[in-house]
Protein backbone atom coordinates (compact mmCIF):
# COMPACT_ATOMS: atom_id res chain seq x y z
CA UNK A 1 0.00 0.00 0.00
CA UNK A 2 2.81 2.43 0.84
CA UNK A 3 4.51 1.73 -2.49
CA UNK A 4 1.16 2.10 -4.25
CA UNK A 5 0.61 5.53 -2.64
CA UNK A 6 4.09 6.57 -3.75
CA UNK A 7 3.44 5.45 -7.31
CA UNK A 8 0.10 7.26 -7.42
CA UNK A 9 1.72 10.44 -6.09
CA UNK A 10 4.46 10.20 -8.75
CA UNK A 11 1.74 9.91 -11.42
CA UNK A 12 0.11 13.06 -10.02
CA UNK A 13 3.45 14.91 -9.95
CA UNK A 14 3.97 13.92 -13.59
CA UNK A 15 0.60 15.45 -14.48
CA UNK A 16 1.65 18.65 -12.68
CA UNK A 17 4.97 18.71 -14.54
CA UNK A 18 3.16 18.28 -17.87
CA UNK A 19 0.77 21.10 -17.00
CA UNK A 20 -2.29 18.83 -16.89
CA UNK A 21 -2.87 19.87 -13.26
CA UNK A 22 -1.95 23.02 -11.37
CA UNK A 23 0.30 22.69 -8.34
CA UNK A 24 -2.69 23.32 -6.10
CA UNK A 25 -4.75 20.62 -7.83
CA UNK A 26 -1.81 18.24 -7.64
CA UNK A 27 -1.37 18.82 -3.91
CA UNK A 28 -5.09 18.25 -3.41
CA UNK A 29 -4.99 14.98 -5.35
CA UNK A 30 -1.88 13.80 -3.50
CA UNK A 31 -3.49 14.53 -0.15
CA UNK A 32 -6.64 12.62 -1.06
CA UNK A 33 -4.68 9.67 -2.44
CA UNK A 34 -2.41 9.43 0.57
CA UNK A 35 -5.27 9.57 3.08
CA UNK A 36 -7.22 6.96 1.12
CA UNK A 37 -4.23 4.62 0.92
CA UNK A 38 -3.52 5.00 4.64
CA UNK A 39 -7.16 4.27 5.50
CA UNK A 40 -7.09 1.24 3.22
CA UNK A 41 -4.03 -0.07 5.01
CA UNK A 42 -5.62 0.48 8.42
CA UNK A 43 -8.83 -1.22 7.25
CA UNK A 44 -6.91 -4.21 5.96
CA UNK A 45 -5.08 -4.60 9.26
CA UNK A 46 -8.26 -4.26 11.33
CA UNK A 47 -10.37 -6.64 9.26
CA UNK A 48 -7.62 -9.26 8.95
CA UNK A 49 -7.73 -9.66 12.73
CA UNK A 50 -11.31 -10.98 12.62
CA UNK A 51 -10.99 -14.76 13.11
CA UNK A 52 -14.24 -15.66 11.32
CA UNK A 53 -13.20 -14.31 7.91
CA UNK A 54 -9.46 -14.90 8.18
CA UNK A 55 -6.53 -12.69 7.35
CA UNK A 56 -6.70 -12.92 3.54
CA UNK A 57 -10.40 -12.20 3.00
CA UNK A 58 -10.52 -9.83 5.97
CA UNK A 59 -7.51 -7.95 4.62
CA UNK A 60 -9.02 -7.60 1.16
CA UNK A 61 -12.45 -6.54 2.39
CA UNK A 62 -10.98 -4.23 5.04
CA UNK A 63 -8.64 -2.67 2.52
CA UNK A 64 -11.48 -1.91 0.13
CA UNK A 65 -13.75 -0.53 2.84
CA UNK A 66 -10.91 1.51 4.35
CA UNK A 67 -9.87 2.89 0.96
CA UNK A 68 -13.44 3.90 0.11
CA UNK A 69 -13.97 5.58 3.48
CA UNK A 70 -10.52 7.16 3.40
CA UNK A 71 -11.18 8.55 -0.05
CA UNK A 72 -14.26 10.42 1.16
CA UNK A 73 -12.56 11.56 4.35
CA UNK A 74 -9.44 12.60 2.44
CA UNK A 75 -11.42 14.75 0.02
CA UNK A 76 -13.30 16.37 2.92
CA UNK A 77 -10.05 17.10 4.79
CA UNK A 78 -8.39 18.57 1.70
CA UNK A 79 -11.49 20.64 0.90
CA UNK A 80 -11.55 21.99 4.48
CA UNK A 81 -7.83 22.77 4.40
CA UNK A 82 -8.29 24.62 1.11
CA UNK A 83 -11.08 26.75 2.61
CA UNK A 84 -8.91 27.59 5.61
CA UNK A 85 -5.98 28.41 3.33
CA UNK A 86 -8.13 30.71 1.22
CA UNK A 87 -9.39 32.56 4.31
CA UNK A 88 -5.83 32.96 5.62
CA UNK A 89 -4.68 34.25 2.23
CA UNK A 90 -7.60 36.68 2.11
CA UNK A 91 -6.77 37.90 5.62
CA UNK A 92 -3.11 38.42 4.68
CA UNK A 93 -4.07 40.46 1.61
CA UNK A 94 -6.38 42.65 3.68
CA UNK A 95 -3.72 43.16 6.36
CA UNK A 96 -1.10 43.98 3.72
CA UNK A 97 -3.42 46.44 2.00
CA UNK A 98 -4.19 48.16 5.30
CA UNK A 99 -0.50 48.37 6.24
CA UNK A 100 0.48 49.76 2.82
CA UNK A 101 -2.18 52.49 3.13
CA UNK A 102 -1.00 53.26 6.67
CA UNK A 103 2.63 53.61 5.58
CA UNK A 104 1.59 55.66 2.56
CA UNK A 105 -0.37 58.04 4.78
CA UNK A 106 2.60 58.42 7.14
CA UNK A 107 4.91 59.25 4.25
CA UNK A 108 2.38 61.73 2.86
CA UNK A 109 1.98 63.34 6.31
CA UNK A 110 5.77 63.54 6.74
CA UNK A 111 6.32 65.14 3.34
CA UNK A 112 3.31 67.46 3.25
CA UNK A 113 2.60 67.48 6.91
Amino acid sequence: MIVCAGIENIKIMTKVAKGELTVSEGMEEMGSTTVAMYAGLKGAVLFSAIPVVGPVIGGLVGGMIGYAAGSKVGRAVVKGARKIGNKVKEGCYKAKEKKVKEVGNKIKDFIFG
